[in-house]
C-alpha cells in the first residue's frame, strides 16, 4: 500500500503505508503545524462550534432528557387545546350573528392561534424525531 500525498504548490510525495501510518507519521513532524494552524483558523477559541458538535451527536441517536420528555407529554396536550380553539374560532367566524368588531376579535385571535399551533407541531415534530 502506497498513499500519494498532495501538500499544496503543485508537491505531490509518495507515502508507502496506509492512511493511518501517514497520519501516525505526521502527527509529530513539520505538517502537523500546518494543520493545526488550520484548526486554529476554525476555531480561534480552540471550541468547537455548536452546529459542529451538533452534527457529532446526530450521528449517534441520542435519547431525549426529562425536560424534553416532559414538553413532549405537555406538547401533545396544547396542540389538541389550540386545535379545538381554533375550530371554536373558526366556527363563531362562520356564524351570521357575530358584531363586527366580535369579528375582527375573532380573526386577531385565528392567527394567534394559528402561529402558536404551527410553532408547537414544528417543535413537537424536532421532538418525535428523536425519539423514534
Amino acid at each position: 500500500n502506497h498513499l500519494f500525498v498532495f501538500e499544496g504548490d503543485g508537491v505531490i510525495n509518495d507515502f508507502p503505508g496506509n492512511y493511518s501510518q501517514y497520519r501516525g507519521s505526521t502527527v509529530h513532524g513539520p505538517q502537523s503545524t500546518e494543520n493545526d494552524a488550520d484548526t486554529n483558523k476554525d476555531f480561534p477559541d480552540g471550541k468547537i462550534s455548536s452546529l459542529d458538535r451538533e452534527l457529532r451527536t446526530d450521528n449517534k441517536k441520542r435519547q431525549l432528557s426529562y425536560k424534553e420528555k416532559r414538553e413532549f407529554e405537555t406538547l401533545e396536550k396544547e396542540i389538541s387545546e389550540l386545535t379545538k380553539e381554533k375550530q371554536s374560532v373558526i366556527r363563531q367566524l362562520n356564524s351570521d350573528s357575530t358584531a363586527f368588531d366580535e369579528l375582527q376579535r375573532l380573526a386577531v385571535r385565528i392567527g394567534e392561534v394559528t402561529n402558536l399551533l404551527d410553532e408547537k407541531e414544528m417543535r413537537w415534530l424536532e421532538l418525535s424525531e428523536l425519539t423514534h
